[in-house]
């Protein structure tokens, strides 16, 4: 009997495995896939690996970077660029330490620029209100509306929500963004000043001069982070099956079982999304108009895609590697919405993502010399799906959305089963 069957090989499920087997236990892990790494993935764009899911990893709490460096990866930072706010009415360069889009301060220069003066005076009524305004419903646009207005709610928060979780503001607990907000809200009276509080910046601007200051990626893309914790995972005797499906968790001949993945349960649907990759010959691409990448007001009606990464500007790794290649990726898919490129051939759907390009650069774009597609549909939200009675569970559906959340959970729920096992048999050997 093997001690842990863990199911399910996305990061959560991998680095639980990885633990397990550190702590000299037998473990196997099965993934139903021919590949591991769930959301996290690779596809080749001419000799190069580009990533075709996260590109990134959210640097709070030190979990991941940590990992990295434990498994001989190298931490690279983004290009120091900055993101756009898209429109139908323009574009605007993202306003500089930010919360999800929540400014640090209202009457910034380049926060006024993209909601204006009156919106900007209207915000700072945020100042004068009681701490518990706008916290009754625990969601994110009730707090931001009644605090800030609808302005900044339009502008700045619901285009970033919508890239990061194809989700509104108004359907987005404050917790999965923060759970620190609201307990900063309360010791400083402002959300404004709540979120440079989160931000490190104390009084006045806030630390970090752009929006994606706290993220990192790994030299060679995240996905080699997928592939070094199973390579790590088989050197210390786990077992790694790969497209061997599993459908009844009770068959497993195991002392424990781990659960990496909610698609075994029936109402685990999260949002549908497609990410479409488009590679022009160097050059196609006249420098960096929106910097690292940018993101679409869910109300810009021009364009179907809601964000855009252009990868080649963001990653100096992927510039060295692929020196001859200028590479973008853009983001479909709204919450209860599936992705429009959903019932397009590649044709049509590389038309489409051409053209939002062009919309979101300013640009005029030649026809791409590489094109890929990935359709990924996003885990529940964290409660929406439980585990089964007696099983343990790891995963963003469990944890919380990106691996600064996924993967010191993992870490927690391996330390204390391989306590509770040792424990069980009086010791491990």
């Amino acid at each position: 009997m093997t001690d842990v069957a863990v199911v399910g090989a996305g990061i959560g499920g991998l680095v639980a495995a990885r633990e397990l087997a550190k702590a000299g236990l037998t473990v196997e892990l099965f993934e139903a896939a021919p590949v591991v790494g769930g959301l996290v993935g690779a596809m080749r764009v001419g000799e190069t690996a580009v990533d075709s899911g996260p590109e990134s990893f959210a640097t709070r709490g030190g979990a991941v970077g940590e990992l990295v460096d434990e498994l001989g990866l190298t931490r690279v930072d983004a290009a120091d660029l900055g993101s756009w706010l898209v429109f139908d009415d323009g574009a605007a360069p993202s306003p500089a330490g930010a919360l999800m889009g929540i400014p640090a301060d209202v009457t910034a220069a380049d926060v006024v620029r993209v909601i204006g003066a009156e919106a900007s005076q209207r915000a700072l009524r945020d100042l004068e209100l009681p701490a518990q305004a706008g916290t009754a419903s625990g969601m994110l646009g009730e707090l931001v509306r009644e605090r800030l207005g609808e302005t900044v709610l339009d502008r700045l928060v619901d285009p970033i929500v919508s890239g990061v979780y194809s989700a509104r503001a108004d359907d987005l607990p404050v917790s999965r963004v923060s759970p620190k907000l609201l307990d900063a809200l309360a010791e400083h009276g402002s959300l404004q000043a709540a979120v440079r509080q989160i931000r490190g910046g104390g009084a006045g601007r806030p630390s970090g001069s752009r929006p994606g200051a706290l993220v990192q990626g790994i030299d060679g893309g995240m996905h080699r982070l997928a592939e070094a914790l199973a390579a790590d995972f088989e050197r210390l005797g786990g077992r790694l099956r790969l497209g061997h499906r599993v459908d009844d968790i009770t068959m497993l001949d195991a002392r424990a079982v781990v659960v990496a993945t909610p698609d075994w349960a029936s109402e685990a649907r999260g949002a549908e999304v497609e990410l479409v990759t488009l590679a022009f010959e160097a050059g196609a691409i006249d420098g960096a108009p929106r910097g690292t990448g940018a993101l679409v007001a869910p109300g810009a009606a021009s364009i179907s895609a809601k964000a855009l990464t252009h990868s080649s500007a963001k990653w100096p790794w992927l510039r060295a590697s692929a020196p001859h290649l200028d590479i973008v990726r853009l983001s479909y898919g709204r919450q209860n919405q599936p992705p429009p490129t959903s019932c397009l051939d590649d044709e049509a759907t590389v038309a489409l993502a051409r053209s939002d390009a062009e919309r979101i650069l300013g640009q005029s774009l030649p026809a791409p010399v590489f094109t890929g597609r990935r359709a990924l549909r996003q885990p529940p939200a964290p409660g929406a799906v439980q585990p089964p009675d007696g099983v343990l569970a790891v995963g963003s559906w469990v944890a919380g959305t990106g691996l600064a959340s996924v993967v010191p959970a993992s870490i927690a729920v391996a330390k204390e089963l391989s306590q509770r096992l040792a424990a069980s048999t009086g010791g491990l050997t």
